[in-house]
């Protein structure tokens, strides 16, 4: 609590200033963390934060419909073009078969004019990608699967992580920047009339 620290950080954001004055503070001997917790600014090591989880949950239906709507887009082209089917059949094999059923009964209640949903099979697969993905690029360390504490699973189209503050606030900004990937994808698809033939080549 008594190392001098001096730190030049000129135009850096606050919380950018902060990491380097906490890495200075903790050098090679311990690593320091911070949270903000109802307007208190709370210093400590990382290790003391990570014991203290918290669960939240995050809507993540829109992630999943548009990863889904990726897949059924390439698996049509795919089919409209001849090419093998081998990748659908591996992913049909590794979908449950009650989800399946489900998603035929409702194809089974459209009518001629409805526009065809999304393949909830390929939502339910989209579901397993994310969870993989957080857990791989999320501070991976931190989750039960890599040997840390956090839980991560998807309910109902909501991901529920029990998690670090520190944690949380890193898979809030990871969701945010897969929106904002996602709907940067959709407007070059709706401003060029060739996209469609660009993914077929």
């Amino acid at each position: 609590r008594d190392t001098p620290v001096t730190v030049i950080a000129d135009g850096l954001p606050a919380w950018r200033v902060l990491r380097l004055v906490l890495d200075e503070a903790g050098g090679d001997s311990v690593a320091l963390g911070y949270e903000v917790r109802d307007g208190v600014l709370l210093i400590a090591t990382v290790e003391w934060l990570e014991r203290d989880q918290i669960v939240r949950a995050y809507p993540v239906r829109d992630l999943l419909v548009a990863q889904a709507c990726r897949w059924q887009r390439c698996l049509e082209i795919r089919y409209r073009h001849g090419a093998a089917p081998g990748s659908a059949r591996a992913l049909v094999r590794a979908i449950d078969a009650g989800y399946r059923e489900d998603q035929a009964r409702r194809m089974s209640m459209l009518g001629d004019n409805q526009t065809r949903p999304v393949d909830e099979n390929l939502v339910w697969a989209a579901e397993w990608q994310l969870l993989d993905l957080i857990q791989q690029t999320v501070t991976p360390d931190a989750w039960a699967e890599n040997g840390g504490m956090g839980t991560v699973m998807i309910y109902n189209d909501v991901l529920v992580a029990r998690q670090s503050r520190l944690v949380h606030r890193e898979l809030g900004d990871f969701l945010a920047s897969l929106r904002r990937a996602s709907a940067a994808q959709a407007s070059l698809r709706a401003g060029s009339p060739n996209a469609g033939q660009a993914s077929a080549r």
